[in-house]
């Protein structure tokens, strides 16, 4: 029997042109993304140790980074809406993802915020 297996990626930082007002995105922020990878059946490379028979991660964020970091947002259901399509496109039809995406706004009191795009 194969068992259902998960690749979280955790805390990933990432310096963003993101905010509503114009200052605020003048200048780059620094942004938190989880993620998680469900894969339908545990990944090969579970028994083979062989980096091709899973998903890359290190590709991944090399290339959402490429293509998310250049660009500037106003709000984080935008660019975590992004990342997602970009992930999304890397990975097999098979596998199921989500993507938190967190923001420190300069908002007295507030310590984060954060929006949350999965599969259905």
């Amino acid at each position: 029997m194969s068992a259902k297996s998960s690749l979280f990626i955790n805390g990933l930082e990432m310096e963003l042109f993101l905010g509503w007002p114009n200052e605020e995105r003048m200048r780059r922020q620094i942004v938190s993304l989880d993620i998680e990878i469900q894969y339908p059946a545990t990944p090969k490379a579970c028994v083979s140790d062989d980096l091709q028979d899973t998903v890359c991660y290190r590709e991944l964020i090399e290339n959402l980074r490429a293509n998310i970091g250049r660009k500037k947002y106003h709000l984080i259901e935008h660019v975590t809406q992004a990342a997602y399509d970009i992930l999304k496109k890397q990975l097999p039809t098979t596998c199921q993802m989500s993507v938190s995406l967190t923001k420190h706004p300069q908002i007295q009191g507030l310590g984060s915020v954060t929006f949350h795009v999965q599969d259905e």
